[in-house]
This record gives structure tokens, C-alpha cells and sequence, in this order.
């Protein structure tokens, strides 16, 4: 990696964490891009470099959390449906990104990446043809469901294990 390369990923860095830290303080929608500049000892031109809103800083940390899913599925790491359920549910909560996506009000940037990640789950690893109606319509069924379950898990924290949700979810297609 190249020392500009690394600039860039140490103030995206400090920039995400600047903003989880003052969220612990602050409600989401009274935070100020120089609060979140002062908080990461960043220019507010290093902040507009990378992001144009606030918002920004959570979605495109949520896009890198489905990328680095969709890598796997794409390695073919998944042997099973709950293997893959079961990693979705354990990444989002190690990274926190569910819960800060959900307290910041972004819930429709969230079901935007997730049917994104569901229609790669259901071209690649189920390799269904998603131009059939009732291929859709199983892909959105199942969408509710994880959606529903990520929701529960968002709002009332890690007190269901990863393989206990993988069990029910998969129990349900």
C-alpha cells in the first residue's frame, strides 16, 4: 500500500470512529461534520474528500461490510445456508455497524445493502434466476425475515448467539 493510500484509510478510519464515539454522546441527527473533524483530527477537507454528508460515513462502511461478504460467497467459503446466515449476523455484530446504522434512523440504507447481498446469495450461491417472479418472491419472503431479525437483534442487543439466529432463519425457507 502506498503512504496516500494509507492517509486515506487512517482519516476514513479515524472519521468512522470519530463519529461511533460521539454518537455515545450525542444524539445522531445534532452532530456536526466539525464535530466529527475535531473528534478525528482531520481537515474538513480531508472529511469532503471521502464523504459528502454524514450518512455517508455509515453506508459506505455498511457497502464495505457487504463487499467483504459478497467476497466470500464468491470464494465459495459458505457450505451451507446457515454457515453464510450465521457469518452475516457474527460480522455485523463484531463491527457494530447494524446497531449504529439502526440508531442513526438509516434502516432503508440498511434493506438497500442487505436485498443487494440477498440477490448475490440468491444468484450465486443458490444460482436461481431472479427474472422469474417466484424467484423474486421467495428473495423478498426472505429478505422480511432477515430484516426482521436484524432489526430484533439491533434493538435489543447480542443476546441471541449467531448460530441460535443462523438455526431459526434457516428454519424458515
Amino acid at each position: 500500500m502506498r503512504g496516500s493510500e494509507i492517509t486515506h484509510e487512517l482519516a476514513v478510519d479515524s472519521i468512522y470512529t470519530a463519529l461511533l464515539q460521539i454518537m455515545e454522546k450525542k444524539p445522531y441527527e445534532q452532530i456536526s461534520i466539525t464535530d466529527i473533524t475535531r473528534r478525528a483530527g482531520v481537515s474538513r477537507m480531508a472529511y469532503y474528500r471521502n464523504y459528502e454528508s454524514k450518512d455517508e460515513i455509515l453506508t459506505k462502511r455498511l457497502d464495505k461490510t457487504i463487499d467483504s461478504i459478497i467476497e466470500k460467497i464468491d470464494r465459495g467459503e459458505y457450505k451451507s445456508k446457515e454457515d453464510g446466515i450465521e457469518d452475516f449476523f457474527t460480522v455485523f455484530r463484531s463491527e457494530t455497524i447494524l446497531q449504529t446504522i439502526v440508531k442513526a434512523g438509516l434502516v432503508d440504507k440498511l434493506v438497500d445493502a442487505h436485498m443487494r447481498l440477498m440477490m448475490e446469495v440468491y444468484k450465486k450461491v443458490y444460482r436461481l434466476d431472479l427474472s422469474i417472479p417466484e424467484n423474486m418472491m421467495k428473495l423478498y419472503a426472505e429478505m422480511g425475515s432477515m430484516v426482521g431479525m436484524i432489526l430484533y437483534c439491533a434493538e435489543y442487543g447480542d443476546d441471541k448467539d449467531s448460530t441460535v439466529v443462523a438455526r431459526l432463519l434457516s428454519s424458515f425457507g
